[in-house]
């Protein structure tokens, strides 16, 4: 989180819209942000929101952006370990908090402020208040209930299992006839509520623009904007080769390296687990099965689907390569299985009086923590920002002490954004196509022009207007250029 020198483009994105929402009373707050065509998605405003006030108290920069999602990380711990607590018991949720602070994917993912952190942390408190609603009973619980599985749909769209899962949950109670008809009348005032405060984005997404499957329609397996099997006739017999060869490649990337990692979240083209973590994680997948057709406990099989739901639909029903970080609202129920078998078999080795079974559980715990800080320690290696060209324009230009550059790109461009928030917003920027600029520049004095994937004929043109100009630096796609009279 420190390292600023690692970035992610939409981390930067995301703060920039953030700090340019407008006055409150005017947003329209069901509809998506930002505007179609300012960014390639949009979202609901609730992330934008709560980043807004965090930089109104603390001001914009890398660092206070980055600290910004620090209440969804505390939340996720919390939420985790009273989830597990009441689930199981505290050395299972000790031991859940023990591995999942310390797991890869995780710490690989939580440096950088995006909103999948969010979704994670609101469907854990869904999943927390679902747990207590039914231990519990209160109505209060009921309604928290209703009113954070609505949130789950108002973030990024990994979430969007919530309800189902939920439902899910609810079904296997009725099944094994283990809900109390209080509860069932209670579950009326968590769906009332859930309807209530999503019913305004469903309307604006009916009415308007639906953004609940807009990043679905790029991102789909099956016919998708961006699929490499956009076009193919839907047919039973292709598209479960398709599934097949997909659920493959997504299941070996979990313990295979070079195969995962999608658009800039590469963790380090290393597979998702290291060796010790995914023994544990394929351990677990048989134990909770077992689990389930012994016990009967529906909340098992509510973390066992959530797992193979973030699966399938994160890494299966996307587009290749797997996509890591659309898992990620599973990794703390990663965390949670594999701290679940770990201490049921200590328990089991504890009651069968064999000696060292405090020593088999403290071996375990140690070996995991291991296995995931060495695999982070080789996932940083290849760490780097998003454009490696970035960084150096912008020491270029600290170096020049510029204060405004002139950003010469055919489109829309994220340079501008990332400068102005790395410099802490003493570097400002003019983005517009090459000619436009080149009548926007003002003569008579020094400027500084950035060319996206600059050619001779670019370069040429900005001589016959500036004769005088130099080349700074020459970096992979840009070129940095001093304008002089």
């Amino acid at each position: 989180m420190l390292n600023t020198t690692s970035f992610h483009i939409d981390e930067y994105l995301t703060a920039h819209y953030s700090y340019s929402l407008g006055d409150l009373s005017k947003l329209d707050w069901f509809g998506m942000y930002p505007p179609v065509g300012e960014w390639i998605c949009q979202f609901p405003l609730l992330y934008f929101f709560f980043q807004k006030l965090f930089f109104n108290i603390f001001g914009l920069s890398t660092l206070t952006m980055r600290f910004s999602i620090l209440p969804y990380i505390t939340i996720i711990f919390v939420s985790l370990f009273l989830l597990t607590k009441r689930l199981y018991n505290e050395k299972t949720a000790i031991t859940a908090i023990l591995i999942f602070a310390i797991f890869s994917p995780d710490l690989y993912l939580s440096r950088w402020s995006l909103h999948f952190v969010s979704s994670t942390a609101l469907f854990l408190l869904t999943a927390y208040f679902l747990t207590l609603s039914l231990q519990v009973g209160k109505k209060i619980n009921f309604a928290l209930l209703g009113f954070f599985l609505a949130t789950c749909y108002m973030t990024y769209y990994s979430s969007y299992i919530a309800a189902p899962l939920v439902f899910a949950y609810l079904l296997v109670l009725i099944i094994t006839r283990k809900v109390t008809k209080p509860s069932l009348i209670n579950f009326l005032l968590s769906l009332g509520i859930f309807l209530y405060a999503i019913s305004p984005i469903i309307a604006y997404a009916t009415k308007v623009d639906n953004f609940f499957t807009q990043r679905t329609t790029q991102v789909a397996l099956i016919n998708g904007l961006w699929s490499p099997y956009q076009n193919i006739e839907i047919a039973p017999k292709s598209v479960l080769t398709i599934l097949a060869k997909q659920i493959d490649i997504s299941s070996q990337s979990l313990y295979k390296d070079g195969i995962g990692g999608h658009a800039g979240y590469w963790f380090g083209r290393l597979a998702l687990f290291d060796k010790v973590t995914f023994l544990f994680f394929v351990l677990s997948m048989p134990f909770f099965i077992l689990k389930i057709a012994k016990n009967r406990k529906a909340h098992d099989v509510f973390i066992l689907l959530t797992v193979l739901s973030a699966f399938i639909t994160g890494m299966v029903f996307t587009i290749p390569p797997p996509a890591f970080h659309r898992f990620s609202i599973a990794f703390p129920f990663v965390a949670l299985m594999i701290a679940v078998i770990t201490i049921d078999a200590y328990v089991i080795l504890k009651k069968k009086y064999i000696k060292g079974a405090i020593l088999f559980l403290i071996l375990c715990i140690i070996a995991i923590m291991i296995g995931n800080i060495l695999h982070f320690r080789d996932v940083m290696k290849t760490d780097g920002p998003d454009d490696p060209d970035f960084p150096l324009i912008h020491k270029d230009l600290n170096e020049e002490n510029a204060r405004m550059v002139y950003v010469a790109s055919p489109h829309k461009y994220s340079l501008g954004i990332v400068l102005y928030i790395r410099s802490d917003k003493t570097i400002n920027s003019v983005n517009h196509p090459l000619e436009e600029l080149l009548r926007e520049i003002p003569h008579g004095r020094t400027s500084y022009l950035v060319i996206v994937y600059p050619n001779e004929e670019s370069i040429q043109r900005v001589k016959e207007i500036f004769p005088h100009a130099q080349i700074i630096n020459k970096y992979n796609t840009h070129m940095l250029m001093k304008i002089m009279e």
